[in-house]
C-alpha cells in the first residue's frame, strides 16, 4: 500500500510492537516490520515521499498523525539524530496546524465540520515528543492548544455530532456518521497520554454526553420497520443506511466506541454492541479501518437491546 499512496509506517510499527500472534502467518519478521516503519518514517520527514493520497474521511490516514504515532511507538528504535529530525518536522507541521486553527476560529464559523475534523490538531503532534528533551518548549506550546482550541467553548464543547438530552448544537445526517471517528482518535489520544478522560468527565461548559449517548442517538434515528435505515434528517438522503448498501465506512464508529464506552457507561456500551449486531458489521471490510478496529474495537460488553431498558424512561445510568 505504500507504493499506492498510503503512508503505512504506523501499521508496520504496530505489528512489530504486538509481536508474533499465534495463528497468524507473517510475511516478514518482526524486525523487518520495525525496520520498515522506521524507513518510511524517515523518508517522509526527509521529504523523500512526494505524494501521499489522504482520504479525509479516514481518521487514520493523515500524514501528521502517522508520523506522530510512529515516532512515539518507535522511539526506542530511532537514533538520537533521527529523533531530532522527526521532532523538527513535527514542530514545523504543528506550528502550521496551529496557525490554520487560529485563522479558522478568527473567521467566526470555525466550530463545525471540516474545519476541525479533516486536520490533525497541533496538540496531537506535541504529545508525541513532549518531555523528550529535544524541543520541549515547542512541545508545551502545541500541547497547550488542547485548552485553547478544544476546551472553554471551543471544539470539544461544541460537540458537533452529539445527542445531548438537553439539546445544544448537533450535526445530523451524514456528518454524524462520518466525523465522530476523527473526534474519537483525538480525544482518546489525550486520554491515553494524560489520563484525563473527556469521554467521561465532560468539560467546564459541557457534560460528558458527547460520546456517551451516541448509540441512543442512533437508535432514535433508525426506522422501526427497517432497522438499518435512518429517518431522513439534516443532509441525509431518504433511505440512507448504516453501511449495508454502499457506505460501509459509516459503521466504523460503532466499532471504535467499544473502548471509550466501556469506561463510561455499561448500558451504552451494551446498546452499542446491539447496533453492531443489528447492522451485521462485526467485521470491518476495509483494510484502512482494521487498524482502528484493533486499537478501539472492544467486543466484551454484554449486548443490551432497546427493549432491555425501562419503557418511556431514560436509561438507568443516565443523568436525570
Amino acid at each position: 500500500m505504500d507504493s499506492n499512496g498510503g503512508l503505512m509506517a504506523d501499521y508496520h510499527a504496530l505489528l512489530s510492537l504486538l509481536g508474533p500472534i499465534s495463528g497468524i502467518t507473517y510475511t516478514h519478521t518482526m524486525q523487518e516490520y520495525q525496520d520498515r516503519a522506521v524507513q518510511i518514517l524517515m523518508a517522509q520527514v526527509n521529504g523523500q515521499i512526494l505524494e501521499i493520497r489522504v482520504e479525509y474521511q479516514n481518521p487514520h490516514n493523515m500524514v501528521q498523525r502517522i508520523v506522530a504515532r510512529t515516532y512515539d511507538w518507535m522511539y526506542d528504535k530511532l537514533t538520537a539524530e533521527e529523533r531530532v529530525v522527526v521532532v523538527n518536522w513535527l514542530v514545523q507541521e504543528g506550528n502550521k496546524a496551529l496557525q490554520d486553527d487560529i485563522d479558522v476560529q478568527n473567521t467566526g464559523d470555525g466550530m463545525f465540520s471540516s474545519n476541525y475534523f479533516i486536520r490533525t490538531q497541533p496538540w496531537y503532534m506535541g504529545l508525541a515528543f513532549y518531555n523528550d528533551n529535544i524541543q520541549d518548549q515547542n512541545a508545551q506550546v502545541l500541547v497547550d492548544t488542547f485548552d485553547t482550541l478544544m476546551l472553554n467553548g471551543k471544539w470539544l464543547d461544541m460537540q458537533n455530532f452529539v445527542a445531548r438530552h438537553q439539546g445544544s448544537h448537533s450535526e445530523f445526517g451524514r456528518y454524524a456518521l462520518v466525523n465522530p471517528p476523527h473526534h474519537i482518535v483525538n480525544i482518546d489520544a489525550w486520554r491515553t497520554a494524560t489520563g484525563e478522560n473527556y469521554f467521561a468527565q465532560g468539560t467546564s461548559v459541557a457534560d460528558a454526553d458527547f460520546i456517551r449517548y451516541y448509540p441512543q442517538f442512533f437508535v432514535y434515528k433508525l426506522k422501526p420497520a427497517e432497522p438499518s435505515v435512518m429517518i431522513k434528517m439534516g443532509e441525509m438522503n431518504a433511505g440512507d443506511d448504516l453501511g449495508i448498501n454502499g457506505n460501509p465506512g459509516f459503521s466504523n464508529i460503532f466499532r471504535m466506541l467499544g473502548v471509550p464506552l466501556k469506561s463510561v457507561d455499561p448500558d451504552m456500551a451494551g446498546l452499542n454492541r446491539w447496533i453492531m449486531q443489528k447492522i451485521n458489521r462485526e467485521t470491518e471490510p476495509y483494510v484502512m479501518y482494521k487498524f482502528l478496529d484493533i486499537i478501539w474495537g472492544d467486543r466484551t460488553a454484554p449486548v443490551k437491546s432497546p427493549t432491555d431498558f425501562p419503557k418511556n424512561a431514560r436509561l438507568a445510568s443516565s443523568t436525570p
